[in-house]
């Protein structure tokens, strides 16, 4: 059966970009080495998306960093970090991208009057337009993955896939703004893993995703 993509014109996609010229995860198994391609984003991610939603934007949070990404689309706005990216090891009071790039997104996502989706760029989200429709049709302010579908460790939330519902923006960034999402702040120890504050910062609104699975392991069958 052909997919058709859906129209979403109130909802905004959001991600942010980071790459070194040592893939960061070169070596690792379990990610390719094609997500830090300069053209991944444009090649792989975003096709992907329109396979079955075609948003009413796109905002792209670039880091700086060693591999700098193609030209994006002329649908896709792109704003690049000033700031020296670190990533590991962590470091208290430096920037943290993650952070900065889902904030920026979800303020214009707000300024537009849009829902806002965000996908980290080596996430895929198979039916992505059933998603959207059930996260609306279920009057959620806020959803990701979290539980034995989708925690890779005990109190872990699965952030590569966030909804976040147009009128609960305003309350979303108060949160992360009084976190200090934007940098590795003050209560580094507790906080210095975005799975955990994150989750304890709206563990008391959010609705978790019915699916998985994020870091588990995927059974293809």
């Amino acid at each position: 059966m052909d997919i058709v993509a859906e129209k979403f014109p109130d909802v905004c996609i959001g991600t942010g970009w980071y790459s070194d010229n040592e893939r960061r995860n070169m070596n690792n198994p379990y990610c390719s080495s094609r997500f830090f391609d300069s053209d991944y984003l444009w090649k792989v991610w975003k096709p992907l998306v329109e396979k079955f939603v075609i948003p009413g934007a796109y905002i792209l949070y670039e880091s700086k960093c060693e591999v700098s990404i193609d030209t994006p689309p002329s649908d896709v706005e792109h704003i690049k970090g000033k700031r020296e990216n670190v990533s590991r090891p962590y470091i208290l009071g430096c920037p943290h991208d993650w952070g900065s790039s889902i904030m920026l997104g979800a303020q214009y996502a707000y300024c537009n009057e849009m829902d806002f989706i965000y996908f980290e760029q080596d996430c895929l989200v198979w039916g992505l337009n059933d998603a959207i429709k059930w996260a609306k049709h279920n009057s959620v302010n806020i959803a990701y993955g979290f539980g034995e579908l989708s925690s890779w460790q005990p109190g872990w939330a699965e952030l590569s896939f966030i909804y976040i519902k147009y009128s609960f923006i305003p309350e979303f960034l108060r949160r992360l703004f009084n976190l200090e999402c934007h940098i590795w702040n003050r209560q580094f120890e507790n906080t210095k893993h975005p799975e955990i504050s994150i989750h304890k910062t709206f563990e008391d609104v959010v609705t978790y995703w019915p699916f998985g699975y994020g870091r588990l392991d995927i059974d293809w069958d």
